[in-house]
């Protein structure tokens, strides 16, 4: 029950941090703002390492996801091509 309590104030919290967030970022320039995380640090937040890292892992799971389409679609123009749907080019 308490566990309960603590995430719903946290969860309040964070959507008054939200909401002051944005009034923030009204009047401040986009180079020069800081980080909702950063703006008010509250319990369970990722820290700026986390969220580099987080930054880096999400960066290369769309590489790996750009790179299994690119792979598929070049498959797919290789197999029209075979079969003589396409016209090869060279």
């Amino acid at each position: 029950m308490i566990e309960a309590h603590r995430m719903n104030a946290l969860d309040e919290w964070k959507r008054t941090r939200f909401s002051a967030y944005m009034v923030y970022c009204s009047v401040t320039e986009k180079n020069n703002r800081a980080d909702l995380y950063d703006f008010l640090p509250l319990m369970g937040d990722p820290t700026a390492e986390e969220r580099e890292q987080m930054k880096q892992e999400e960066a290369e799971n769309k590489r790996a996801s750009m790179n299994h389409i690119i792979s598929q679609l070049k498959s797919e123009w290789d197999n029209a091509v075979l079969e003589g749907k396409i016209p090869a080019h060279g």
